[in-house]
């Protein structure tokens, strides 16, 4: 009969130690019991926490260390090919680049990105992008596309009525634009952003713009 390998509990109780029908060893984690392992590909370690236990893993090289071996790193999926998007609220792994770098896209997410365009020929308070409920819509960037042979100021509010959040110049037959380096928040969820150019007539004015949704 081959010789077993014993532990203790935490009540001083000697038990022994079991494996699965593969020979895999399992442990379950309870309070005042610690683990000390080395794990590979070879000698698989399954690790079952219960209720009311408190578990760490850390690897085997500190910082500033040469790294060697197999310590515990964040990884992720390296792309050079999207991958299928899941579903809202799904979970995902992170992507890299196939030299390791962490892909992040700035602002938002492209789901959550909102695009915009108006044509203006008048002085009237004008919806540049309808209002969202329970969403902030934060302004990235503008640009306005004069067609008219003088220059025209536009502008621009985060709210039907409100004050004027920013003005565009744009010069006679010429485009104009800011992409601010952080976007403009928005001061109220629901409310549309709008524009105008004053009293004028007979000219038009194109405007774009980009927004991200914020709650």
């Amino acid at each position: 009969m081959p010789n077993l390998i014993y532990g203790q509990d935490p009540g001083g109780g000697r038990r022994p130690v079991q494996v699965d029908d593969n020979g895999n060893l399992s442990i379950d984690l309870v309070s005042g019991v610690s683990v000390s392992a080395v794990v590979d590909a070879t000698n698989p370690l399954q690790v079952h926490q219960v209720s009311g236990s408190a578990w760490s893993t850390e690897g085997s090289i500190a910082h500033d260390a040469a790294d060697s071996g197999n310590p515990v790193k964040i990884g992720g999926v390296a792309r050079t090919t999207n991958p299928t998007a899941v579903a809202n609220a799904d979970r995902v792994n992170a992507s890299y680049d196939d030299l390791g770098r962490q892909v992040i896209t700035p602002y938002q997410v492209r789901d959550l990105i909102q695009t915009a365009y108006v044509a203006l020929a008048n002085g009237t308070e004008t919806n540049l992008l309808a209002g969202i409920a329970s969403t902030y819509l934060d302004l990235a960037w503008i640009m306005a596309a004069n067609t008219s042979d003088a220059a025209i100021d536009i502008d621009v509010r985060c709210g039907t009525g409100y004050g004027v959040l920013l003005s565009l110049t744009v010069p006679a037959d010429a485009t104009a634009g800011i992409a601010p380096a952080v976007p403009i928040p928005q001061d109220n969820t629901g409310q549309p952003w709008t524009v105008d150019i004053g009293d004028l007539t007979g000219t038009t004015v194109n405007i774009s713009a980009l927004f991200i949704k914020n709650v």
